[in-house]
């Protein structure tokens, strides 16, 4: 989790200034990229995955949002379309074995 990414999730949030929620939103920033990278997403540092945290903080930071439904979704559709994708998903192991 970088200071930038921290800084972006809290403007997306309308919390950039206050620290009262830094760990909640730092504890959803990690929570998020080890989801990416228990999906086989490899590659964390690019735009693409910026905003993937972002629409996942978005839809966990606190208990009454109703969008959550539909961020959750749209979250889900981007991190499977990111595993899936050869630039930022790993060699699936058969691919590794036969050299593809």
């Amino acid at each position: 989790m970088t200071p930038e990414l921290l800084k972006y999730c809290k403007i997306l949030l309308r919390q950039a200034k206050t620290e009262a929620f830094d760990e909640e939103i730092k504890s959803l920033i990690d929570a998020c990229l080890l989801d990416l990278r228990i999906s086989g997403v490899e590659k964390l540092d690019d735009e693409l995955i910026k905003r993937a945290v972002g629409i996942y903080v978005k839809a966990h930071f606190g208990s009454e949002n109703p969008d959550r439904d539909g961020l959750i979704e749209c979250y889900t559709a981007l991190k499977i379309h990111l595993a899936l994708s050869e630039k930022y998903g790993d060699e699936l192991p058969h691919e590794k074995i036969s050299g593809n």
